[in-house]
């Protein structure tokens, strides 16, 4: 179908544009926009129904712009309003947080920012459904569909086409595509995770756009999955996640996609198995953390593209500051990462481990009182891919009997390394020698280090006044996914926090 070209219209001092999409504004040098009017001189600008996608910047406003009916899709900065909005702007939409409905800060959230998209019936942050590599809403969106206003007998620029030339009819959607709130439900994958690797095991999860009876995973060692193995029937849980546990072969790469009841219906993506424990082996890791909501930048690819073994989430997965016992929100808050596309195809490509920090659980600052931790922890075993945990929800957020801390140095050297084994029992600390255990793989052995500001520090000691006590270790939280022996006096385990 072919798409209307972008229409602009300059009528006595005004420009008029409607189902515009602005798509891959991006710069390294320069912020640059999808809709820029920053230089404008005319009496009024109007812009209906225009979307912004993977943007530096979705829309710079003014006083004598009006937007209304606008998405900026995954953009660093949704919308530029240093010198507006315009009072009548109204109906937009960010994937930018902090996360908001109607013009004000979703119930059960807490934020000190201002919201990106203005207007009493302007949302922002929160989880949008699209179709893979299109500015098209797909049918199951909660966040564009239906959710605009009619501008069919708008004062300034009455219209009522889309983007492709069809009529707007009915309620009607945010951004450059009309979809109609009655359209079929059809089966598609949200998102894919995968993660609880091990040299022998693997754990895919899948959240499918409808709940099902007969969710299937195909895996096979190309990506063709000639010769696959298939795994199911599952049911989809409370929300539509099926998660698949699987076997692999040490050090092998393997491929998978979704099924419904025999139909494929996502991507195929891709993961390696971890090498054989107690071996010495030859690997890469990513780490990362603190990612803004709707966060869509090309670093993702970059890490993508490193081909590691394994990306660690390091704390802050998201930002949405719960802070209610709903698990309504977190799971919204986990659809928000899952769905930026970057970031999906990440998570689609390389396996993923998840460590917490406050915000994964709460507000800013969050520890153990945290009133949205119950939620979090349901959540977290619901929908993404882990290791065995122990215990049942709520779990105290210093479940591990031991905290580890590496000591900060100023330079690395390869196999050398100390930790300090934090014991909470009786408050005493044991230095550890690393060098043998930096050289090996698996199982314990591969190091993986999470740094965190003093601030982060205190969440775990639950004790912020404490956090320059010497009798409290200061440096680095070190966390490992896998249960493993060190020494014979020394065992951790992986906590949640």
């Amino acid at each position: 179908m072919a798409l209307k070209l972008p229409v602009a219209w300059l009528v006595c001092g005004e420009v008029r544009r409607d189902d515009c999409i602005a798509y891959d504004a991006l710069s390294r040098d320069i912020s640059v926009t999808g809709f820029n009017s920053a230089l404008a001189v005319n009496q009024l600008i109007v812009r209906y129904n225009c979307t912004a996608i993977n943007c530096n910047q979705g829309f710079q406003d003014h006083a004598d712009v009006i937007d209304k009916n606008n998405a900026a899709l995954w953009c660093d900065n949704g919308w530029n309003t240093s010198t507006g909005p315009n009072a009548a702007s109204d109906y937009n939409f960010s994937t930018c947080g902090p996360t908001g409905r109607n013009g004000a800060l979703l119930p059960g959230v807490q934020s000190s920012g201002t919201l990106d998209a203005k207007g009493a019936h302007s949302s922002n942050g929160l989880p949008v459904y699209l179709q893979v590599n299109s500015a098209l809403p797909l049918p199951g969106d909660p966040s564009l569909i239906g959710k605009g206003v009619d501008l069919s007998a708008d004062a300034t620029y009455p219209f009522n086409f889309d983007v492709t030339g069809a009529t707007r009819t009915g309620l009607w959607t945010i951004g450059a595509f009309q979809v109609s709130t009655a359209a079929s439900l059809t089966q598609g994958v949200w998102w894919v995770w995968v993660g609880g690797v091990q040299h022998n095991a693997a754990t895919v999860a899948v959240k499918f756009n409808l709940a099902t009876i007969h969710a299937q995973l195909r895996v096979a060692t190309n990506p063709s999955l000639i010769g696959f193995a298939q795994y199911g029937d599952l049911v989809t849980n409370a929300n539509n996640v099926a998660q698949f546990a699987i076997s692999v072969n040490p050090g092998a790469t393997y491929y998978y996609q979704a099924l419904d009841n025999g139909v494929a219906t996502g991507p195929i993506g891709t993961f390696k198995a971890h090498p054989y424990p107690n071996q010495p082996a030859s690997f890469a890791f990513t780490c990362g953390g603190c990612s803004d909501t709707g966060s869509n930048t090309n670093l993702y690819d970059a890490i993508r593209a490193y081909n590691p073994l394994l990306h660690i989430e390091f704390g802050d997965l998201h930002y949405w500051n719960i802070i209610s016992n709903d698990q309504t929100l977190c799971r919204q808050a986990l659809d928000c990462v899952g769905l930026a596309p970057k970031r999906a195809k990440l998570y689609q490509n390389v396996a993923a481990d998840w460590i917490w920090d406050d915000h994964d659980f709460g507000k800013d600052n969050s520890d153990t009182t945290s009133l949205a931790k119950t939620a979090a922890q349901l959540t977290y075993r619901e929908d993404w891919p882990i290791y065995t945990l122990p215990g049942t929800v709520p779990l105290p957020l210093t479940q591990a009997a031991t905290i580890i801390f590496v000591k900060p140095v100023t330079r690395y050297e390869a196999k050398r390394g100390h930790v300090a084994f934090y014991n909470w029992a009786n408050l005493t600390a044991v230095n550890v020698d690393l060098s043998s255990v930096l050289s090996t793989g698996e199982q314990g052995r591969k190091v993986f280090i999470q740094a965190l500001e003093e601030e982060e520090i205190g969440n775990l000691l639950n004790d912020f006044q404490r956090v320059g006590n010497p009798t409290r270790p200061k440096g680095i939280p070190y966390l490992i996914n896998l249960t493993a022996d060190l020494t014979s006096k020394h065992r951790f385990s992986r906590g949640e926090r």
